[in-house]
């Protein structure tokens, strides 16, 4: 069973208070009403996935927007700890970040994200990244998890 693209969830995760008010007014600008919850850094994103009240929410198909550089833990480490709940699949990742290391490029895309967008070539305001955001939402079929394993 296909999920609308109106209930996939979005999931910023960026320490930059800046960066994600762009991000904000961006998917505003473009007329994305996703439901959006913001997480400072990987460990407070943990703690949101997995926390009781949380829970629910992040069940169905969740797009994450992720910068790799944050204090407490780095993007690299939440996708390396979600890997080893077996939840990574539960995201559809796009990095978002500031870091050009080919390190960290090989190794994000070793947790089969969709894309590694430099901030810096991210258009004015990230608009051109959030339009990326949007037209995958649109475009692509999201399944439950449930109809999946069927």
């Amino acid at each position: 069973m296909s999920i609308s693209p109106s209930k996939i969830k979005i999931l910023l995760v960026d320490d930059d208070y800046v960066d994600s008010e762009c991000v904000k007014r961006s998917l505003k600008k473009l007329e994305v009403s996703n439901q959006l919850y913001i997480a400072r850094d990987g460990l407070e994103a943990l703690e949101m996935i997995y926390s009781n009240q949380q829970d629910l929410i992040f069940k169905g198909p969740t797009l994450m927007l992720l910068d790799i550089n944050m204090p407490r833990m780095t993007g690299l480490e939440l996708l390396e700890e979600l890997e080893k709940r077996n939840d990574l699949d539960n995201f559809t990742v796009f990095m978002l970040t500031s870091s050009s290391l080919e390190e960290d490029i090989e190794q994000a895309y070793r947790y089969n994200i969709v894309a590694y967008i430099m901030k810096k070539n991210a258009g004015n305001s990230f608009i051109d990244a959030i339009e990326l955001v949007k037209n995958y939402i649109k475009t692509v079929e999201f399944k439950s998890k449930e109809s999946v394993q069927l």
